[in-house]
């Protein structure tokens, strides 16, 4: 079986309403894994720490540019196991 992973790009501005709270909220209690990457280093970290489902699973870069770097590293800790 394959680990089932949501990436969430955000741009460091997070929704006002809650609703996507909820809705990663039940994805992570059926076991899909989040992980998050903003392209603001100075993004909301309450609101990425509630959309993650661990810290280790949010990244940030300096711009969507640089996201070619993170990749990597959620493909290595999905391969690895350690987001299960």
């Amino acid at each position: 079986m394959y680990p089932q992973v949501i990436i969430l790009f955000i741009n460091g501005k997070w929704p006002s309403e809650d609703s996507w709270t909820y809705l990663l909220t039940q994805l992570k209690n059926t076991g899909v894994e989040v992980f998050v990457i903003t392209s603001d280093p100075s993004a909301d970290t309450p609101d990425a720490s509630r959309a993650a489902s661990r810290e280790g699973n949010i990244f940030r870069t300096n711009s969507y540019s640089d996201v070619e770097d993170v990749i990597p590293k959620i493909v290595l800790a999905v391969t690895k196991g350690k987001c299960i």
